[in-house]
C-alpha cells in the first residue's frame, strides 16, 4: 500500500468522505499538507498550530529587540513597531 493510500484509509477510518474538506494542523512544514493533498486529490486548508505561531512571534520580538539595542539614531518607527509587537500575541 502506498503512502497516499495509507493516508486516505486513515482519513476514511475517521469518517472522512471524498467530497469533504480536510484541514491540516501542523508545525508549518508543507510536506504534511502536501502528502494529504496528494492522498485526497484535492486542496487542503493548512493551519499553523499555536505553539509554532508563538515561536514565530518570538523571532519577531528578538529581531525588534536587536534593532532597538543597536544604537540607531532614529527609532521612532521602531517604537511604533514595538507597541504592536508587544500586542501581537493578543491580536492573533
Amino acid at each position: 500500500m502506498s503512502g497516499p493510500d495509507t493516508i486516505r484509509n486513515a482519513l476514511r477510518a475517521q469518517g472522512w468522505l471524498p467530497d469533504r474538506k480536510v484541514i491540516v494542523l501542523s508545525d508549518g512544514d508543507p510536506s504534511l499538507g502536501g502528502a494529504v493533498r496528494t492522498a485526497i486529490r484535492w486542496s487542503v486548508t493548512h493551519i499553523l498550530d499555536w505553539f509554532h505561531i508563538s515561536m514565530r512571534v518570538r523571532h519577531v520580538e528578538q529581531a525588534l529587540a536587536g534593532l532597538l539595542g543597536s544604537g540607531l539614531e532614529h527609532k521612532g518607527p521602531l517604537d511604533y513597531a514595538a507597541f504592536n509587537v508587544d500586542r501581537l500575541r493578543h491580536l492573533i
